[in-house]
């Protein structure tokens, strides 16, 4: 049998029970939380949010998913890139979580094949600064080939010609991180009087390249934390305090992996109005088969699906937001879309937004 926790009074103090850790702290111990962070939302106006007077996410838990994960889905992601693509913020205003983003990758083919890079946002869609990570070497340019050879490496013709480094008249050669005075020897013996080409890091050019993200378990808990976030918002915190969710709460708050929650990706649903795509966020959380069930969409790029319990006997209604970040407001939609629904379907608007957009 599932049970809602009850408030508590203790002395002249109205004690309240926080819906992550369940710890019964005073008013003053909770904050306000937004559902979706404000990062991710521009100036979106009256945003979804659990207040701090209604006693639903206490200041600890709060700083914690701060530190946790909350920065760094706004930066190294591509939710954190996404925020570039949409206009929310400049690439200048991009900060990567530390000095260099912690997206890396490598290039498979081209002028950098082979490569190590570190990712950044551009202000176009679906392009990015690739920076190389370099150690110290000796860099020797032909062409379009580029081999790098570690400082004491033994080299020869014959084994420049076997990498593709015809040692002919405009091939080049660059010390990075390296003196000259070391390698002086070495080079006069290849027919280099010194360094040549301009000096590293080199002038940037365009070029094609695939990236791949990887979602590191931080973010599962982040969009966990979301959806729950939702459930809360929508269905009330005695809904959010059954222990039902016991094993959601674990997994969001110390990343301890149970049966539940199942954070899964799904194909990204794409909201229009008319033929022109609209920014926006989904949230949405219904019962279904058996199970809770919501989901989070960013902007029409990333989806994710979050199955928080398996509880037969919980019944919620179906119920759905879209953050508009055209219009800067969030609405209700009377027809959210199923957390099952896995591809997106031409046409296919919610309620609220046809009504506002006027088209039938």
């Amino acid at each position: 049998m599932w049970t809602a926790r009850r408030p508590s009074h203790r002395g002249n103090f109205k004690l309240h029970q926080c819906i992550y850790c369940l710890t019964w702290k005073p008013l003053a111990s909770f904050s306000k939380e937004h559902v979706v962070q404000a990062s991710m939302i521009g100036k979106t106006r009256e945003p979804l949010v659990l207040r701090a007077n209604d006693g639903i996410v206490c200041l600890a838990c709060n700083q914690a998913f701060d530190r946790a994960f909350d920065r760094k889905l706004a930066r190294d992601t591509p939710e954190g890139f996404s925020r570039v693509y949409e206009g929310l913020i400049g690439a200048e205003e991009f900060k990567t979580f530390g000095k260099k983003s912690s997206v890396r990758a490598e290039v498979k083919a081209g002028k950098l094949a082979g490569k190590q890079v570190w990712v950044s946002p551009q202000p176009m869609p679906s392009q990015f600064a690739l920076h190389e990570i370099v150690e110290p070497c000796l860099r020797f340019t032909s062409g379009d080939v580029i081999r790098d050879y570690q400082p004491d490496a033994v080299l020869s013709h014959q084994q420049l010609r076997a990498d593709g480094i015809d040692l002919r008249d405009g091939d080049k050669v660059e010390l990075i991180g390296i003196e000259y005075e070391l390698v002086a020897e070495r080079l006069r013996g290849l027919g280099f009087e010194g360094p040549s080409g301009a000096p590293y890091p080199p002038e940037p050019f365009r070029m094609s390249a695939e990236v791949f993200f990887g979602v590191p378990p931080e973010l599962l808990r982040c969009y966990a934390k979301i959806v729950f976030n939702y459930l809360a918002y929508v269905h009330g915190k005695r809904t959010a305090l059954l222990d039902v969710f016991d094993d959601a709460r674990a997994f969001i708050l110390h990343g301890t992996q149970r049966a539940f929650p199942i954070v899964a990706p799904m194909q990204p649903l794409v909201l229009r109005r008319g033929q022109q795509e609209v920014r926006s966020i989904w949230l949405s959380v219904e019962h279904a088969n058996g199970h809770v069930v919501g989901q989070v969409c960013f902007y029409g790029r990333i989806r994710w699906r979050v199955t928080l319990a398996a509880a037969p006997r919980i019944l919620l209604h179906r119920v759905g937001h879209i953050y508009d970040l055209e219009r800067w407001c969030v609405e209700l939609t009377e027809e959210p879309p199923s957390p099952f629904f896995g591809e997106a379907v031409p046409g296919r608007r919610p309620a609220a937004l046809t009504r506002s957009s006027g088209q039938a």
